[in-house]
């Protein structure tokens, strides 16, 4: 309701619809997740003795902008904080493993750091927040009246829809799938047409220079004499397979346990969304494989140690995730035109706009009513709380404490029919 409350209040103050201050959230937290995702890969190079500029290593933001395909429209902004905040304390313990194996220290060593201790004392207070309000949770909905998005079964179809979910992270079952769903929808649009278009053209120029800057970056001397002498120039044999190591395992670990909580989630079981649709934790497995691509990075970068053809090909490797970019880029293109073209998605739009811009006169009432009956119908068999009963609702409730009127009052009467005067 805290996200809902600022999405409304911010639409209000700046007289944008609420579903593009809703998308500017979205940008702003995937963004947030960029950096932080950065920032590890970064900190395991430090781990390992890897110099990150002066090795393959240094191509992985261009790995993570390719991994980033549309989320879709569902769950997307919710799973952002949500269940997914049951995977923290086991992510940050899988981290903190990372970086003490990276750094070759002794089990002893790395339970006696500070970082360790700061886990523990984090996993505590998560414990002693998370299993209380979960008992209440539990305790208070026992009668079934409660959103079920995130109840959690140990079922058999838990396997089955768990796998679809790690898959669906993998960059090429993305654009696979939203070129069929394109196709599907009657929206051609090709690599030709990124060109056509000055502001897609424009980002792919960036996405080019960004890689051609990463390939051709010359190697920074170790100045703080923080490296030994054969890992000065990039890391050694050692440092190198190190990083592959505990790059591999974190993102198999935030893979596996992002999908398994998807596999867990009942209603994921329910519904069972097919590989390649993206659905709440795809977001966390697309990162996941992008330090799995990491990963590939650093054994490449230990397979042409010291070989003339080194140059050569970090620049063909750079090239390469620069098109994998630009095919992200049109695949997240497709999917915004297709969703521009589902009745459901212009319905949602112009509700949203309808709430902010509250007509409070006979005839708009009308039109809010009657955006609502629409709704209700074009979401037929949809869970109880997406449908169009219950979003009425819950924007009567929202309208009511705002401004002091329902969204739609089905008994008001309707705006009287206007006479037409005879001209002549």
């Amino acid at each position: 309701m805290l996200v809902h409350g600022f999405v409304y209040e911010a639409g209000e103050a700046t007289a944008v619809v609420p579903h593009i201050v809703l998308g500017a959230l979205r940008l702003t937290l995937v963004a947030v997740m960029a950096l932080g995702a950065t920032a590890m890969v970064s900190a395991l190079a430090r781990s390992a003795g890897v110099r990150q500029h002066a090795s393959l290593v240094v191509l992985y933001p261009l790995a993570l902008g390719a991994v980033l395909i549309a989320n879709g429209t569902s769950g997307a902004l919710a799973a952002m904080f949500y269940d997914l905040a049951y995977l923290v304390p086991l992510i940050a313990a899988v981290f903190l493993a990372a970086r003490c194996f990276a750094s070759r220290m002794t089990l002893r060593a790395a339970l006696a750091t500070a970082a360790t201790r700061r886990w523990v004392a984090q996993a505590a207070g998560f414990a002693a927040v998370f299993v209380p309000i979960r008992i209440a949770i539990a305790f208070q909905c026992s009668d079934g009246g409660c959103y079920e998005g995130s109840d959690l079964s140990l079922s058999a179809d838990a396997f089955s829809t768990a796998w679809p979910r790690l898959l669906t992270g993998f960059p090429a079952i993305g654009w696979h799938f939203n070129a069929d769903l394109a196709r599907d929808a009657g929206v051609e649009l090709g690599l030709a047409d990124l060109a056509a278009n000055a502001l897609m053209a424009l980002v792919v120029v960036g996405i080019v220079v960004l890689a051609a800057a990463a390939a051709w970056q010359r190697p920074v001397p170790d100045t703080l004499g923080t490296l030994h002498s054969s890992e000065a120039a990039g890391g050694g044999d050692g440092s190198s397979g190190r990083l592959a190591g505990v790059s591999l395992l974190l993102g198999g670990s935030l893979a596996v346990l992002s999908a398994s909580l998807a596999g867990l989630t009942s209603w994921a079981q329910q519904r069972q969304p097919p590989v390649g649709q993206a659905w709440r934790k795809t977001l966390l497995a697309q990162v996941a494989w992008s330090l799995v691509i990491a990963a590939g990075l650093a054994v490449l970068d230990l397979a042409l140690r010291g070989r003339a053809t080194n140059r050569i090909v970090r620049g063909l490797v750079a090239a390469t995730l620069a098109l994998a970019m630009s095919l992200t880029l049109l695949a997240n293109w497709r999917f915004a035109e297709v969703s521009r073209r589902d009745p459901v998605a212009v319905l949602t739009s112009l509700v949203s706009l309808s709430a902010v811009n509250l007509d409070d006169t006979p005839g708009g009432n009308a039109v809010r009513c009657s955006l609502i009956d629409a709704y209700a119908e074009a979401t037929i068999g949809q869970p109880a709380w997406t449908a169009g009963q219950a979003i009425g609702e819950n924007l009567n409730d929202l309208t009511l404490e705002r401004r002091g009127i329902p969204f739609c009052d089905p008994n008001r009467p309707p705006p009287a029919p206007q006479s037409v005067q005879d001209p002549g």
